[in-house]
């Protein structure tokens, strides 16, 4: 499962007490999943229930926005003044913070992808080669010819909106002088891209992050492993967070320090970076993730929705606002986030790894520690030399991080003995050596 462990605990009757069990649940719309419950707390006399903290309540309002449309993308540029764009050309302006919203539309079929701040112009880019600007706060919008048919479905600034860029399906523009004349390049930029610095650029390219500049061409790159599809940056590119197809990457100045494992049925449509702690993620089916440790673990939170969600954004650490489909719009004033009951979280390992137990050789008892880079299904054995098993230490699904476990050998004689990590359709094996 995505989430490693939740903020609800269940409980059982047993006809004279209620008990709390170790067991964690995750919940998923209209499901609560359980793990690890034993057949005597599985009994047909018992009640089970829900305890759920008092901060366990819902943090996001629905906001009423009288429009069917898709909403692709909010922005907001301080704490008063945002944009919504969507599709037939549709966009909303709030000059209060979101308390009241003004709906204008270009009077076309077609939807504006995206937005961006340059200065004090705002941007909006979209199909058909669609690009308008127009002053932040204001609602009169000028389009802006390119020449081309494009679907323009990015567009970003930096340094104070100077250096920007335009990318759309097969054409890619960058400005140098905020957005007064657009150059073409003639390589064609195919993934998703994140302007980091004056003349560079991140995109994703298959498998790889790649560092380039319009003039002198690629700079470095960062293997991933998995084709990524969606990326964010902060602080100028240090940090990084990267989704593939089933995981979620966070890289740190060129390394990887984290990978959780992506849910398969939340195909991330934004993120959102508050700092190097606090990262959210807007999903498909009504679902949103946060991370309060960089990356490291995971958190559904409750938004009160099915709807598939496409864009969030966050003006500081408490008010934020997200958008979707069916004229979805979302807003919080409170952070947006459940408070986390969870155990402190370790760093997270990058890869699997099974460590050599200790002591070696041992007398009766020694300890064997693996660590796992995401949350999986594992297993760890013991065998005797003719390979013969002899005892499962540990089964199930853990959360990423460092384990250990204790190996009592007090009814084995003297000998050889291998161990086994298997997950993830990988096997890791040891030897130790048992003296009495």
């Amino acid at each position: 499962m995505f989430l490693t462990r939740n903020f609800l605990k269940l409980h059982y009757y047993d006809g004279n007490t209620w008990h709390k069990l170790d067991s964690y649940v995750n919940y998923y719309g209209n499901f609560i999943i359980a793990d690890n419950l034993t057949e005597n707390e599985i009994n047909s006399n018992n009640s089970f229930a829900i305890f759920i903290p008092v901060d366990y309540r819902q943090r996001w309002n629905l906001v009423k926005t009288y429009t069917w449309n898709k909403l692709n993308r909010v922005r907001f540029f301080d704490r008063n003044i945002g944009y919504i764009v969507g599709e037939t050309s549709t966009f909303f302006l709030t000059l209060d913070g979101g308390n009241s919203w003004i709906q204008r539309s270009f009077g076309k079929e077609i939807s504006l992808n995206d937005i961006a701040f340059a200065d004090s112009l705002v941007y909006f880019v979209g199909g058909q080669g669609l690009v308008y600007k127009g002053r932040i706060g204001d609602t009169l919008m000028t389009q802006v010819s390119l020449g081309a048919m494009d679907n323009f479905k990015q567009i970003g600034f930096y340094n104070n909106g100077r250096y920007g860029f335009i990318r759309g399906d097969s054409l890619f523009y960058y400005t140098v002088d905020g957005g007064n004349t657009w150059d073409r390049l003639n390589s064609f930029v195919k993934g998703e891209t994140e302007i980091i610095g004056i003349d560079t650029f991140i995109t994703a390219v298959d498998t790889t992050l790649v560092f380039w500049s319009v003039s002198t061409g690629d700079i470095k790159s960062i293997s991933i492993g998995q084709v990524v599809y969606k990326i964010k940056t902060f602080q100028d590119g240090k940090f990084i967070v990267a989704v593939s197809g089933d995981s979620i990457y966070v890289i740190k100045s060129d390394v990887v320090v984290a990978r959780a494992l992506q849910n398969p049925r939340a195909k991330v449509n934004d993120i959102k970076i508050i700092d190097t702690l606090k990262i959210f993620l807007a999903c498909d089916e009504g679902v949103m993730f946060y991370s309060r440790d960089g990356g490291r673990s995971w958190h559904l939170q409750p938004v009160g929705t099915k709807k598939d969600i496409y864009s969030i954004d966050f003006v500081d650490s408490l008010n934020g606002w997200a958008t979707g489909v069916f004229g979805l719009v979302l807003s919080t004033n409170v952070g947006g986030v459940v408070k986390v009951y969870d155990r402190p979280i370790a760093e997270i390992p990058v890869e699997f790894k099974l460590y050599q137990n200790y002591p070696n050789p041992f007398n009766s008892s020694t300890k064997v520690a693996f660590e796992l880079p995401y949350e999986s299904h594992i297993k760890i054995e013991v065998y005797d030399v003719l390979g013969r098993k002899i005892k499962t230490l540990v089964e199930g699904y853990k959360p990423a991080g460092l384990y250990y476990v204790n190996f009592n050998a007090d009814d084995l004689p003297s000998g050889v003995y291998f161990y086994a990590l298997k997950a993830e359709g990988k096997i890791f094996t040891r030897k130790m050596v048992l003296i009495k």
